[in-house]
């Protein structure tokens, strides 16, 4: 689909690139820590709420 065709061996090996060689389309894979954001951003929510309750 797309002209996106994954590599199984990269992507068991969990490496930067999954797609083939040669393909028209690069597929990468960013490492991201989503709990991490929603918490951070569930913080900034309070403290913007506390300071419209002052």
């Amino acid at each position: 689909m797309l002209g996106i065709n994954l590599n199984p061996e990269a992507n068991a090996a969990n490496r930067p690139k999954i797609s083939r060689a040669g393909d028209p389309v690069r597929v990468l894979i960013r490492h991201t820590d989503e709990e991490a954001m929603i918490a951070e951003h569930a913080l900034a929510l309070d403290d913007q709420y506390r300071l419209q309750q002052d």
